[in-house]
């Protein structure tokens, strides 16, 4: 949208975890509901966030209904193995890849839901410094 509407210059986007592309028959859903989150809060979030079908649909809500995103910013994508939101990230990486936009997108596939935010977790440690690094390199060359 900042690119159709001449608005900022956006360098990068980091997205941990993100509830892109999710969609209730994803295997991830199936196979990981019930860890951190369940169907049930993930409907409850959908409800609160597009309010209706209409708006899930729409690509400034859900990027992944977009027909294109090579505008859009290099991205740092972050999912978990054992987390239902999965497959969604995954699916918005490849989607920005064919776009031909820069992705790192890394699976922590030991992981679940919310990982990065337990300071005791070696793995979050890794995740979060990899999205430093990543933030560091395209603040400098921008």
């Amino acid at each position: 949208m900042a690119a159709e509407r001449n608005g900022p210059d956006i360098a990068y986007q980091a997205l941990l975890y993100p509830a892109i592309g999710v969609k209730a028959d994803q295997p991830s859903i199936e196979k990981h509901s019930g860890l951190v989150l369940d169907e049930s809060d993930l409907q409850w979030f959908r409800d609160c966030y597009y309010g209706n079908e209409i708006h899930e649909r729409n690509p400034y809500a859900d990027p992944i209904n977009a027909g294109d995103l090579s505008t859009v910013a290099p991205a740092t994508i972050i999912t978990a193995g054992f987390d239902p939101l999965r497959d969604g990230g995954k699916a918005y990486a490849s989607q920005l890849v064919n776009d031909g936009i820069s992705v790192r997108y890394l699976n922590y596939e030991d992981m679940i839901h919310g990982f990065m935010t337990n300071r005791n977790i070696d793995r979050a440690h890794e995740a979060t410094a990899a999205v430093g690094d990543d933030l560091a390199d395209a603040l400098l060359s921008h």
